[in-house]
């Protein structure tokens, strides 16, 4: 270190360091040379030996991979002692786990999953292999991994008979006894027998462990081959075991719980003898049965949570010990509470962990039919379903819990807090697989202490026995406010005879009268619940028979009352007023005699009702179910005949709505909060809406908007400031029913819902929702027009173009508008997003000629086609899809207007899909006049064949068909038609017909058809010998003329050279038969001198005499009839013929 000296002034003054001296640098140098030398070789050393370390690991899991396990037992021969117990343990553990990395595969194939393979020798070799002698856990692993080999198809005949063959070679390197552990290990304890010793010998030389192994291997045996004698050989090999006082704690515990299992199946003198000395003799060893079973039972659910078996039979076990306690030794009983509690503990932990879990629903399997009709029982569990649930703890069978259940004696042993709860347990599994009976005793002791877990056990008995009393369950597990649209609501049903219905009424009656002496609150709707289940669904109730089950009406509380009432309003609304119900009940009723049924019905229940209200003016409840059924006797009879006095008997229904809700308030101050209810005004909101139950409001359903704000007043005027609790919980029922609601009426729900509650936080999804009603409506449009002016006469039809006006941000989103223009259920493999098949174009078909047939004869409704694209509108971001043509005629002058059209689109909202009514304007129009202007139309296209066919009664016949885009307007107003030497006999016109839209999807293609009749003018000096087709008056896109040639078309021009003479000439009498005679002559003397058309003439051929003109006609008809005449002569004959008729 530096100096430091003092000078004069006292400051110290540094001195310079000294200088390092170079040998010592220079040592410092080699120091660290050497030390990075000596770090550099130890780095090397180590990297070397890890490297080694590695390769030796590698060698050794290729050694266990190709099964080398001489190899594998020389590298762990290696090793130190500690790190060969480890690894022969980690080694034998991961082979029976298998890999680690298990690739992802489906669900279906995880059980699929390629695992180790092995072979029996493998068994062996890893047997062979262990360092150290193996211990019970290895040689269970071991029993493991021969169960794989075996699975994977390998023999055990042939194991053993290997192994037989070499089990006394002295290099063999697996003795007996291991071998027997590894059988047992595998499932396989019937066939280690050879591997054992003999009972004597075993017990000479106090071999405990091979007396065990012979008493597993006889009850291997026992099932195989159940006969007493295994079972008495097992039990007295257990028997040699216990013989002796010092033995291992694990060979004990196996021997005690072997021993109470074999006990109750073998003759009395031996088990049962044996078990009541257990507790009488000798307590001490009852003691250690108890324990031991104890112990194993109490850590089995956590330890051995998926072996089922195991942890069944425990819980037999201890059923089985303190049975044996409580009979041979109830005075130590006494003495013992802490271990039966415990014993007790063991089954209730498994118990709730069966009624949390298992699927069971009754005491066994259940019975099924297959498609022959044989029964069976099946059990979905045992066929694998329980995999489905996870990695949980496999429950017991709720059945086989029950079995093994505490009994009432020994539950008076155990402590005094833990039987309320077993009792409480019983009840809640005897429920949960169906059986209330047995359910009820524990039921009543359970109330005699704690009335609320009580309360809750006697609610689930009425819902049990309702469901098992009623045969058409599957009908009753729908909540009403639960109701899907658009799908089949029927279900199958199974009749309920009378005889059944009584019993079960009157067990009914029982049970209710004992519920009620428990002194425990009944849940009234499901006391109604479970009257609805005893009784037919088709037969309306009888007041008799309500108070043959609940005694006189005027004992029921109003609730009670209320509840039952209501139940029969339901059903008169729905089942008993269902045809197809009434039939599948073969009650034979027909429609009258339902309806008069029914109107029964709707009198008791009001005969019922003024009963009670008499004794209880005051109920809100009695007056609710009285304005309901009001409301829906008012609309059932209007259905059945519609009168004037609808509108009287519905407001009268609306002010009993309010009656209830005054009620109901004037005794919500003596109301506990729990009881609270928004029933009333839901009932109330309902029936404004249209119905009392919401799942049959409808379109068809009438609002009574004025009872809305009604409503709203009601729940303002709540006293004690309960008003925001009953607008929450009303809003609260509107959320969370709103997928219940008929999606056509989805928006008035919402709508006047809304209206009621204002914007609440519970609200808050419907007021989105209404926002979004709000946009779509708002962004689609229907629209119509007059197809030309609004002067539309009243003799002829005119066209009404409906449009879909939109934007084109609802088109892009919503997919178009395509839909609209099918008809789904006639399509194959149509689809329509989740929601139900729809006939779109029937659907508005019907509407429209309903809305108009008041006013209009609807002639015909166009649809455009699917693939219609939509067009730009004048206005920026709007389009317009052409939807439909309606052809109308006015029905009479004073018809003045069109009322607006309706058109329903369906979008998906957030519960579901809803239906929102698009409306058109309403459209004035005038058809004073008889006839309006003609309809715009363009491109005219005129068609006119001619024909002759009908000549030979002088009719020459002429259609005109005419086709246009627009509508074609009549004949006279295109066209002109006189032809010279015709007279018009008859005109057959066809009104105009739409035949599509045109290619472009916006104007429609009509066509006209006339068929006019002319015949020849009489008295012409010359007949007609040409005919002039139509001359168009108005400029048309094309013009066309054919004739019929035989049965073919030939296109012909404007005029058209007739083939026949049509018409008369002037003449008389005497000059018409001197004419024929002449006609007659000539005809004659031409066809004898034209040897081509005619060689010889017969003598019938001759001119007739007398000759006069009917001779005349019959000779030249017989001249006709000769095939010999050339065509054009029989066209002459023909027309002479028809000249003399005429």
């Amino acid at each position: 270190p530096a100096a430091a000296t003092t000078g004069a002034t006292g400051a110290a003054v540094a001195q310079p360091a000294d200088e390092p001296n170079p040998e010592e640098a220079k040592a410092a140098e080699a120091a660290a040379a050497e030390a990075a030398a000596k770090a550099a070789e130890e780095a090397k050393k180590k990297a070397e030996e890890a490297k080694a370390i590695d390769a030796e690991l590698k060698k050794f899991q290729r050694d266990v991979t190709l099964g080398d396990w001489a190899a594998v037992k020389s590298a762990m021969a290696s090793w130190a002692k500690d790190e060969q117990k480890a690894a022969y343990d980690t080694l034998l553990r991961s082979l029976q786990e298998g890999p680690r990395q298990r690739p992802q595969v489906p669900q279906q194939g995880q059980q699929h999953l390629e695992k180790n393979q092995f072979s029996p020798a493998d068994v062996l070799g890893l047997a062979s292999a262990a360092p150290q002698a193996p211990s019970d856990t290895n040689l269970q692993h071991l029993g493991v991994i021969l169960k794989q080999a075996l699975d994977q198809g390998h023999q055990l005949s042939s194991f053993l008979a290997h192994v037989q063959a070499r089990i006394d070679d002295a290099e063999f390197g697996v003795d007996r006894r291991r071998i027997a552990r590894i059988l047992v290990g595998a499932g396989q304890s019937e066939h280690i027998e050879a591997f054992l010793p003999t009972a004597e010998a075993a017990e000479k030389e106090n071999d405990r462990e091979g007396l065990n192994l012979i008493a597993r291997f006889c009850l291997a045996k026992h099932v195989k081959d159940p006969r007493t004698t295994w079972l008495e050989s097992a039990w007295q090999a257990t028997q040699a075991v216990l013989a002796v006082d010092d033995l291992p704690a694990a060979v004990k515990n196996e021997a005690i719980t072997r021993a109470v299992e074999i006990a109750p199946k073998i003759r009395a003198e031996l088990g049962g003898a044996w078990l009541d000395e257990s507790f009488t003799a000798r307590p001490e060893r009852g003691m250690e049965i108890l324990a031991a079973i104890g112990s194993a039972a109490s850590s089995a659910l956590s330890t051995t949570p998926m072996d089922l078996d195991r942890r069944e039979k425990l819980l037999e076990l201890q059923s089985t010990a303190t049975k044996a306690l409580l009979r041979a030794a109830p005075e130590l009983a006494k003495g013992w509470q802490p271990q039966l509690s415990l014993l007790a503990g063991n089954w209730l932990r498994e118990a709730l962990w069966t009624y949390a879990t298992d699927n069971s629903t009754s005491l066994g399997p259940r019975m099924q039919r297959d498609v022959y009709g044989n029964f069976y029982y099946y059990d979905y569990d045992e066929e694998g379903g329980w995999n489905q649930r996870g990695m949980r703890a496999e429950p017991i069978k709720t059945g086989r819990v029950l079995e093994s259940r505490p009994t009432d004696e020994w539950i008076s042993f155990v402590e005094s807090t833990l039987q309320p709860r077993l009792r409480m347990c019983y009840a809640q599994l005897y429920l949960k697989v169906g059986e209330p009976e047995d359910a009820f005793p524990y039921i009543e002791a359970l109330a005699a202490t704690d009335k609320v877990p009580a309360k809750s056990l006697v609610d689930e008995f009425l819902r049990v026995w309702a469901q098992k009393n009623n045969p058409n369950a599957n009908q009753g597990r729908s909540n009403p406010y639960i109701y899907m649209y658009g799908f089949d609501q029927r279900s199958n049903s199974i009749p309920l005879t009378r005889s059944k219905q009584e019993r079960a009424l009157a067990e009914l009656g029982k049970w209710i009268a004992r519920l009620r002496a428990l002194d425990v609150e009944l849940d009234q709707k499901l006391v109604a619940g479970a009257f609805r289940a005893a009784h037919s669904q088709a037969e309306i109730y009888r007041l008799e028979t309500l108070e043959s089950v609940f005694g006189s009406v005027d004992s029921l509380k109003p609730a009670t009352l209320a509840e039952l009432v209501g139940t029969m309003r339901t059903n008169l609304v729905t089942i008993w007023r269902d045809p197809a119900l009434q039939d599948d009940k073969k009650t034979k009723r027909k429609k009258a005699d339902i309806e008069a049924e029914v109107l029964r019905g709707y009198a008791l229940a009001h005969q019922t009702l003024d009963r009670a209200l008499e004794k209880h003016p005051t109920s809100w409840e009695l007056a609710l179910v009285q304005a309901a059924i009001e409301h829906d006797e008012n609309q059932f009879r209007y259905e059945l005949k519609k009168d004037s006095s609808y509108s009287g008997r519905r407001s009268k229904s609306f002010e009993t709505f309010a009656k209830a809700a005054q009620l109901y308030a004037d005794a919500l101050p003596s109301l506990e909060g729990g009881k609270e209810s928004s029933a009333v005004f839901e009932s109330w909101f309902y029936a404004a809406l249209g119905a009392s139950d919401l799942n049959k409001i409808d379109a068809r359903t009438q609002l009574a908007a004025g009872e809305i704000p009604r409503i709203k007043a009601a729940l303002e005027a709540l006293p004690g400031g309960r008003t925001a609790r009953h607008v929450e919980m009303f809003g609260n029922a509107l959320t969370t029913r709103i997928g219940s609601c008929n999606p056509a009426v989805k928006s008035r729900y919402v709508r006047q819902g809304l209206a009621i509650t204002g914007e609440t936080k519970i609200t808050r999804d419907l007021q989105a929702l209404s926002a979004y009603y709000g946009d779509l409506v708002t962004e689609i449009q229907l629209r119509t027009s007059i197809e030309g002016p609004s002067d539309v006469g009243h003799s002829a039809p005119f066209g009404l173009r409906v449009d879909l006006r939109h934007t084109a941000e609802i088109e892009r989103e919503s997919g178009g508008f395509s839909k609209y223009l099918q008809n789904q259920n006639s399509q194959n493999y149509a689809y329509n997003y989740g929601r139900p098949l729809e006939d779109y174009r029937d659907k508005f078909d019907e509407a429209v000629r309903e809305t108009l047939r008041e006013r209009f004869d609807v002639l015909s409704v166009t649809f455009n086609e699917p693939d219609v694209r939509s067009k730009p509108d004048a206005q920026d971001g709007w389009r317009v899809t052409p939807y439909a043509y309606i052809l109308l005629k006015p029905r009479g002058p004073e018809v003045d207007r069109i009322p607006p059209l309706k058109l329903d689109l369906d979008f998906l909202d957030t519960s579901g899909y809803c239906v929102l009514p698009i409306e058109s304007t309403e459209l004035l129009i005038d058809s004073k006049a008889d006839k309006g202007p003609v309809r715009p139309y363009e491109r005219l296209a005129l068609v006119q064949t001619l024909d002759e066919r009908q000549a030979k009664t002088g009719k020459l016949v002429l259609e005109v068909k005419a086709t246009a885009e627009g509508l074609v307007p009549t004949f006279d107003e295109l066209a002109t038609l006189a032809p010279e030497g015709f007279v018009e006999a008859s005109r057959e016109e066809r009104e105009v017909a739409i035949t599509k839209f045109d290619e472009d999807g916006e104007g429609v293609l009509s066509e006209r058809l006339w068929t006019i009749t002319f015949t020849g003018r009489e008295g012409l000096e010359q007949l007609p010998e040409e005919f002039t087709f139509a001359a168009p008056k108005v400029e048309v896109a094309s013009t066309e003329h054919f004739r019929y040639v035989d049965a073919d078309l030939a296109a012909v021009g404007p005029k058209v050279e007739l083939q026949y003479d049509y018409g008369e000439k002037r003449s008389t009498w005497p000059w018409v038969v001197g004419g024929a005679l002449a006609i007659g002559a000539a005809a004659f003397v031409a066809l004898r001198g034209r040897k081509s058309d005619v060689e010889t003439v017969s003598a019938r051929s001759r001119i007739p005499d007398p000759l006069t003109p009917f001779s005349l006609l019959a000779f030249l008809r017989e001249i006709e009839a000769d095939t010999r005449l050339s065509p054009e002569r029989q066209r002459e004959l023909q027309a002479e013929i028809a000249a003399i008729e005429r």
